[in-house]
């Protein structure tokens, strides 16, 4: 755990364009296994280089070993019916 925070509070800090809610941390009983979610927010125009910012920004965790990493695209139902009816 200790690994995993001074990692993060040396990530720079993200661009105005993009804000976070998290993350949010979880772990086992003995510690061993980390969990973290954070939710990004941007405008879908930058779709393509936010998603390739915040995996960069990840990639600094895979020095912590057992790391691992998926970044999931959601939508809001607003999003979705937006996206359908254009």
């Amino acid at each position: 755990m200790q690994a995993t925070v001074q990692i993060y509070i040396c990530l720079p800090p993200l661009p105005q364009t993009v804000s976070v809610d998290g993350p949010y941390f979880q772990t086992d009983e003995g510690g061993e296994e980390i969990k973290v979610i954070a939710t990004y927010h941007f405008d879908q125009a930058l779709q393509s280089s936010i998603r390739t910012m915040i995996s960069d920004r990840y990639q600094v965790f895979t020095e912590i070993s057992g790391f691992t990493m998926a970044i999931e695209e959601w939508h809001s139902v607003e999003e979705a019916i937006d996206s359908w009816i254009a």
